[in-house]
């Protein structure tokens, strides 16, 4: 009766790890959980440079980050931050408008890129235009405002 027991557990453990018919069995891969750990590591070490305003850092960091989640928009706004401060605005722009792609909600990101374009590349009037969709979308936000009143001045 043991003997039986084992021989049908063996059976189905071979059965279940076994790949179905037709499908190729595919490589084992490493748990996410480390990986995940590390690139979580990356963006506190990346947060803690922005309060810093120690930019270069807190970009080297966030890219790390960024190769383990590409789609995180708020570290895609931050490291754009990080590129505007280090006075790349085309990779400043670049990295807003794929944080807009992701959540075209995400207002800081358009905030950022406003400043980027009014103050820094000289294309105010794209900053004007932009300012009627942050002010839709951010209509109490003070800081909005104050925004839309030195924009209008350029």
């Amino acid at each position: 009766m043991k003997r039986a027991r084992w021989t049908t557990l063996i059976i189905v453990a071979c059965l279940t790890s076994a790949p179905s018919w037709g499908q190729e069995k595919k490589a084992p891969t490493v748990s996410n959980g480390y990986a995940d750990d590390v690139a979580q590591g990356w963006l506190a070490r990346a947060n803690g440079y922005v309060d810093q305003k120690r930019w270069m850092e807190a970009k080297e960091a966030f890219l790390r980050y960024l190769d383990e989640h590409p789609a995180d928009v708020n570290a895609t706004a931050d490291l754009g931050l990080c590129y505007k401060e280090l006075g790349d605005y085309e990779r400043a722009i670049r990295n807003f408008d794929r944080a807009l792609v992701l959540d075209p909600g995400h207002w800081q990101a358009l905030y950022n890129k406003i400043i980027v374009l009014g103050y820094h590349v000289d294309k105010k009037a794209e900053a004007k235009k932009l300012m009627r969709e942050l002010r839709r979308l951010q209509p109490k936000n003070p800081d909005v405002a104050r925004l839309a009143r030195d924009v209008a001045k350029l």
